[in-house]
């Protein structure tokens, strides 16, 4: 560990990558980012690292600064479903419905199994209703929600639909399967994390901890406060798949260094997960979902094929995304930033691509 701190360090020395860290500030500064963090990553680990602003408490962002991720929590799930599933513990193609323990079936096709499969490439049939949203609010459980209008009039496995809901249901399914809690299979399957660690949880982040508020732009106003997050109740480490269905979808915290380390992972294995399923369609006709993770082939961007997952939610822009040829990646996280996209991805998200990943940069602008 020791050695690897040296290295990093080092590497920031360079004079490439200082070259490359004024680029990084100019693009987040252009896309208004109130305070984020890029980190890079190849094979060996983290590479380099840029930041801009400050957090809810005015200190400047770092590398170990932590920042709810939104969706890309998606991909992290999808990798530990994939352990379960190595394990023998989850079946990606069985009824979700059997290892929930409550019926999970869409009422128009009764006899149609829904699988994690399905859960984890936006096939369920599932839809993010609003008997979704409120029912985790209101506290309610699960097997209460799935009595509500959530499913749409569509064969599971047959169309996508982008589907935090579904997502969510992963993770309840990822607890009862295991019997534990997904901090604890966080922290079983990517040990390689700081002490200061991650969760699902914003509270039960370690004290050491800093994280982040978040800020919409446009109209302005701060979306959630990082220190009313932490004063919440601690939830118990353990596994609670009726009341967890709402949590895997987008509410990992996390810092760059650790999910850049996470997103290496991706990169130098999880092949499964990268496998095409299903397309977004005219949602975004670039993008083509794997398990957990976007397939993005877009000549604008790269002419590589470029692998991972966007976070798009209560004005923050972040980003996991690798090539796996070239062996090099970043991690993009904020507290606000420009939502300005077109189709799915972010143009912040767009823009690191080109410079980081695609080497095109659209007007010469970064």
């Amino acid at each position: 560990m020791r050695y690897y701190r040296f290295y990093k360090a080092a590497v920031r020395l360079l004079p490439c990558f200082r070259k490359s860290k004024g680029a990084i500030t100019r693009v987040l500064n252009r896309h208004r980012v109130k305070c984020g963090a890029v980190c890079l990553f190849d094979e060996t680990g983290v590479t380099g690292f840029a930041s801009v602003g400050y957090t809810g408490d005015r200190q400047p962002v770092k590398m170990d600064t932590c920042f709810r991720t939104a969706s890309v929590a998606k991909m992290v799930s999808a990798m530990l479903a994939w352990h379960l599933a190595q394990q023998g513990k989850l079946f990606l193609d069985r009824d979700a419905g059997d290892m929930l323990g409550v019926p999970l079936r869409n009422p128009a096709f009764p006899d149609q199994v829904i699988t994690p499969r399905m859960l984890l490439c936006h096939t369920s049939s599932l839809w993010d209703a609003p008997a979704f949203w409120q029912g985790a609010a209101q506290g309610k459980t699960l097997d209460e929600v799935l009595k509500a209008d959530v499913f749409l009039s569509r064969q599971p496995g047959t169309q996508f639909q982008y589907s935090n809901f579904g997502a969510g249901i992963l993770g309840a399914v990822l607890e009862a399967v295991s019997g534990k809690g997904l901090d604890e299979l966080l922290r079983e399957n990517f040990p390689g994390m700081s002490e200061n660690g991650a969760s699902f949880f914003p509270q039960n982040l370690s004290s050491e901890a800093v994280l982040a508020s978040c800020d919409q732009l446009l109209p302005p106003k701060r979306t959630y406060d990082a220190k009313q997050l932490r004063s919440r109740a601690k939830e118990a480490d353990t596994a609670a798949p009726l009341r967890h269905y709402a949590v895997s979808h987008g509410n990992l915290c996390i810092s760059a260094e650790d999910l850049a380390l996470i997103g290496r992972d991706a990169m130098l294995g999880y092949e499964e997960l990268r496998k095409a399923h299903i397309p977004f369609g005219a949602r975004d006709p670039h993008i083509t979902e794997g398990l957990g993770m976007f397939i993005i082939r877009d000549a604008e961007l790269s002419d590589a094929v470029i692998y991972g997952h966007q976070g798009l939610a209560y004005g923050a822009v972040n980003g996991v995304f690798f090539d796996p040829v070239q062996k090099k990646g970043f991690v993009l996280l904020t507290g606000g930033a420009s939502l300005a996209r077109r189709y799915v991805l972010a143009d912040l998200n767009r823009d690191l691509i080109r410079l980081l990943l695609g080497g095109k940069t659209k007007g010469n602008r970064v």
